[in-house]
């Protein structure tokens, strides 16, 4: 085997062994310079594309269209149409954590509704069994139509164990959410009412400024706070003075309890000594006492 230089020009300048001609024993190539899998290329040299031959065309057609659209899954549907409730435990609203649960396309009553929530939120392990389901303002959930409602405005759902429904520990915002409508809409609205009557408690305050007669400046609003801290001093020094004449006063009803008893003990004795007396003579004082 020879090896061959090969000049700039395409010629041929030494051979030296061990060297094989690049492409050699290659079938020969097609006249037109195109490939044979081509069509001809048009006289701009640039190939028209066909119709249909682009990958777009192949999976933006209509068949493919049809192939790549969603299922009709359960999954989907529970997703666009489905009951998720956010339950809380009873007397644990202010402190416990809350429970999203997902309810099944096939459940439609409420005795179902029960198993489920007795399962997600873990009540067999306290001993505790669902029996009962509020609104945040207490009333009482009877029917699975009135459940649904309440799920789909995202309204809190509180699970009795069939003690008495406790509001005292019912959040404030999550009763101002269910009565203002629940949903998404809620927040804003409380927020806004919020607002509003930190607006209205600044303008009274600002009205009450102005009739004591400090003005609207800094100076003033310096001068009521210094005013408004001395009369809570004053308050305060009248509820301690209050207070301990409350404990005089009571120290001094102890004191009076205790010499009435005295008092009453020691005429039940002479009594006792008297009756004896009269019933049994002098010779009996001493055996009596």
């Amino acid at each position: 085997m020879q090896m061959v230089e090969v000049a700039p020009d395409g010629g041929e300048l030494f051979e030296r062994p061990g060297f094989k001609k690049p492409f050699a024993g290659m079938p020969p190539r097609p006249s037109g310079g195109a490939s044979s899998s081509l069509p001809p290329a048009p006289p701009g040299g640039l190939l028209a594309p066909t119709p249909g031959s682009s990958l777009f065309d192949r999976y933006a057609s209509e068949g493919a269209m049809k192939t790549l659209l969603p299922g009709e899954t359960v999954t989907s549907k529970l997703r666009a149409a489905g009951t998720k409730l956010s339950c809380y435990l009873n007397t644990e609203c202010n402190r416990g954590r809350s429970y999203v649960i997902s309810l099944p396309e096939r459940i439609d009553t409420l005795g179902e509704v029960f198993q489920i929530v007795q399962q997600k939120m873990g009540l067999d392990g306290r001993m505790l069994y669902a029996a009962e389901l509020f609104l945040p303002d207490g009333q009482k959930i009877t029917s699975w139509k009135q459940l649904r409602e309440a799920a789909e405005i995202d309204t809190a759902i509180i699970v009795g164990c069939g003690e008495p429904f406790d509001a005292t520990t019912i959040p404030q915002s999550m009763l101002s959410f269910h009565m203002h409508g629940g949903g998404r809409t809620a927040p804003k609205v409380v927020k806004k009412e919020l607002a509003d009557k930190k607006m209205r408690a600044a303008q009274l305050k600002a009205d009450q400024v102005r009739a004591s007669g400090h003005g609207l400046s800094s100076q003033a609003a310096v001068a009521a706070r210094m005013e408004h801290a001395e009369q809570n001093r004053q308050q305060a020094a009248e509820m301690r003075h209050d207070y301990m004449n409350q404990l005089l006063a009571r120290s001094s009803q102890q004191t009076d309890l205790l010499r009435h008893v005295q008092v009453r003990a020691s005429l039940s004795a002479a009594l006792i000594a008297l009756d004896c007396v009269s019933e049994c003579g002098s010779d009996c004082v001493s055996d009596c006492g």
